[in-house]
């Protein structure tokens, strides 16, 4: 025979992803997590639902880009002195 799946509540569920309950509602009422409606106002999580929402959020990490290739990209580095250009010059031209 075969074993039903566990169920977890709201407050099993939010524990297991790191958030609060009410976080864990507003993803249930937005649609971004999966989940089993009991009854009126009550809800259960399988291991499965959460694992999926995990996996959805979670980004892959990402390679680190070269830093020559992030020199590059941006060019030279310079470093501005004193005012931002045309600011001199504000009273002159208010006048």
């Amino acid at each position: 025979m075969d074993q039903l799946p566990r169920l977890y509540t709201e407050d099993e569920a939010a524990a297991y992803l790191g958030i609060t309950p009410a976080t864990l509602a507003r993803l249930r009422r937005l649609g971004s997590i999966r989940h089993l409606a009991i009854a009126k106002r009550r809800y259960r999580y399988q291991a499965e639902h959460l694992i999926e929402y995990l996996a959805k959020v979670t980004d892959p990490p990402q390679p680190k880009p070269d830093v020559e290739q992030l020199v590059h990209l941006s060019g030279p580095v310079t470093r501005r002195r004193g005012r931002p250009p045309g600011s001199k010059n504000k009273r002159a031209r208010l006048l």
